[in-house]
């Protein structure tokens, strides 16, 4: 037992002693969360690991026009349907590989080049209240202060998806064709 003990406590010693306090040590995760992250946006969540190739999500400094989350292909369902933290990026591939070219929110944020990066999507339901639930009564997000929603890249069906309501927090099945807000997001 006493073995085991010692053993312990040399582990936390050099696990303390490999953290240093110089300057050159990175901040931790946590001291991240609504700094600029590297593609110019806000950074909101840290998933504590980079297993996958990334750790952060960062918000676009602001909203990109309003767009329908389709581009008239009524009735087409994408297979976009993931909602957990980490599946906005593959459900907006799947849009794209489904609807193709046009100013849809989903193309709208691949095509958006913050930071002169082009790895921008349009986040899934989880994200979205994930980034709301952070970002939200920040200063200088400039999320729009009226009665708006923003789209979502979940898919509920082929005619309607999700969006959220950033006065109430509200999650809403929306017709594909109405025209919302878009945020878009980009892991790191």
């Amino acid at each position: 037992m006493k073995a085991l003990l010692a053993l312990a406590q040399l582990a936390l010693a050099i696990g303390l002693q490999a953290q240093g306090t110089d300057a050159a040590t990175p901040a931790p995760a946590s001291d991240r969360i609504g700094t600029t992250g590297p593609g110019g946006g806000i950074i909101f969540f840290d998933k504590g690991n980079s297993e996958d190739g990334w750790q952060f999500l960062e918000a676009a400094p602001a909203d990109l026009p309003e767009a329908a989350w389709f581009n008239g292909k009524d009735g087409v369902e994408t297979g976009a349907t993931g909602t957990a933290i980490g599946t906005g990026k593959e459900n907006t591939a799947q849009i794209i590989a489904a609807l193709g070219p046009g100013s849809y929110a989903a193309a709208a944020c691949r095509a958006f080049g913050g930071g002169g990066l082009q790895d921008w999507f349009l986040p899934s339901k989880d994200e979205m209240d994930k980034m709301f639930q952070v970002l939200k009564d920040k200063p200088g997000v400039g999320f729009a202060s009226r009665f708006y929603y923003y789209w979502s890249s979940t898919e509920r069906n082929s005619i309607e998806s999700w969006v959220e309501n950033l006065k109430d927090s509200g999650e809403y099945p929306n017709l594909k064709g109405f025209k919302h807000l878009v945020r878009p997001i980009r892991e790191f």
